[in-house]
């Protein structure tokens, strides 16, 4: 049962190619809508990015949640694996996304830093978010 590294090989282009799709579907998709929310309700880039493009992104994991815990998807209901979800992908983000995007910019920018408000009141809603979360 172990996996052929030539085809591991082989599907690692088939993975950049997908990751493309999703990319330019999201910038013709929801980047436009986005901006335009935040013009409507005249939201700083901060906050539109916390808010807004957090919504969209996370939307089919608050609804799978949520369809888990009002038990409409039958008579198995794991709230644990619906935690480890929600928990799992906001650890993912903060450390593998935030890293990702915190190491380009500073080898593009030199002298880059991070606004220390913006960062210490994204970093403490997160902290309030998960630990919500986890309480239930």
């Amino acid at each position: 049962a172990h996996a052929n590294p030539l085809v591991l090989l082989a599907l690692a282009p088939w993975l950049l190619v997908l990751l493309l799709a999703l990319g330019s579907t999201a910038d013709v998709f929801l980047m436009p809508q986005l901006h335009y929310l935040s013009d409507l309700l005249r939201l700083s880039p901060d906050v539109a990015g916390v808010t807004l493009l957090a919504v969209g992104n996370g939307a089919p994991d608050v609804f799978s949640a949520i369809a888990v815990a009002t038990g409409n998807i039958g008579a198995d209901m794991d709230l644990s694996l619906m935690l480890s979800d929600i928990v799992g992908g906001t650890l993912f983000i903060m450390t593998v996304v935030i890293g990702s995007v915190v190491w380009v910019a500073g080898s593009r920018a030199p002298g880059w830093t991070i606004g220390k408000l913006p960062f210490w009141r994204d970093t403490m809603a997160l902290l309030v978010a998960v630990t919500s979360v986890l309480k239930v």
